[in-house]
């Protein structure tokens, strides 16, 4: 928490991609309980869109777009990205600029960034912010970093959290948290806390290193010993592929939902 360092220090978060030279958002963050980058500054207007570019409801996560007199007119020598990301502005004067962020609107007029677009996952049917994740696991006090991956284990896909924090948070924690404010299918199967987040040349977190990091099974692993557990379990690892299910292990976790149920 940067207010640690001193108590008088005042924090702004900003917002803004270089392409809309370079600001849109600014908001200080005393007294708030929610972090957003804010409303958006004079002359520029934010856009919370879908895939077809019609505006989404208040709440509602989209892509966010940025037009306003500050937006650039493309890329020198890469025509193509630019028909990509700088369009003629539906809404008004001027072009629009794709940010490839996601985001929303909250209620009180403020803009939420949530992650990239490219962070946007498809897990068993269901599209997944991967930044929705990370911004509850982020905002649970002693948490200095965080994010979500979709990784594969067991020839199953199911999404891992990450974490560095204090000692004093532990996994459970993290995991409670998220079961009490998220659906369950957004809840990551597992969390692992790290020393330090990997980072590339950029300061950018290496999501490829994450993926490389050894789940530890048998760390949470209680093996069943009623002949009920063992039934369940069996039918567990029957309908779901698994190897070897324990007694704490969610079945919609572990990558189950209501068809397999059934």
């Amino acid at each position: 928490d940067l207010r640690a360092l001193a108590d008088d220090i005042t924090i702004y978060n900003i917002y803004g991609p270089s392409e809309i030279t370079v600001l849109s958002n600014v908001q200080n963050l005393d007294g708030e309980k929610e972090i957003t980058v804010g409303p958006p500054i004079m002359n520029t207007q934010i856009h919370v869109l879908d895939k077809n570019m019609n505006r989404v409801p208040i709440g509602v996560v989209g892509e966010i777009y940025i037009s306003g007199i500050q937006v650039g007119l493309g890329y020198i020598g890469k025509d193509e990205l630019t028909k990509e990301r700088f369009m003629d502005n539906p809404f008004g004067e001027g072009k629009i600029y794709k940010s490839g962020d996601i985001g929303r609107w909250t209620f009180n007029g403020k803009v939420q960034c949530l992650g990239r677009v490219d962070h946007q996952i498809k897990l068993r049917g269901l599209r997944i912010e991967l930044g929705e994740i990370e911004n509850v696991m982020q905002n649970i006090p002693g948490v200095s970093a965080s994010v979500v991956n979709k990784v594969e284990i067991d020839d199953k896909e199911v999404l891992c959290g990450y974490y560095v924090a204090s000692t004093s948070v532990e996994e459970s924690l993290v995991k409670e948290t998220l079961r009490n404010a998220l659906p369950y299918y957004m809840v990551p199967t597992y969390i692992i806390r790290l020393n330090e987040m990997p980072y590339t040349i950029n300061r950018k977190i290496d999501r490829k290193a994450l993926a490389k990091i050894k789940v530890d099974f048998a760390a949470s692993y209680e093996e069943p010993t009623t002949p009920y557990q063992k039934s369940l379990a069996e039918a567990f690892e029957t309908v779901l592929g698994i190897d070897k299910v324990g007694i704490t292990d969610n079945f919609f976790e572990l990558g189950g939902d209501s068809l397999l149920a059934i």
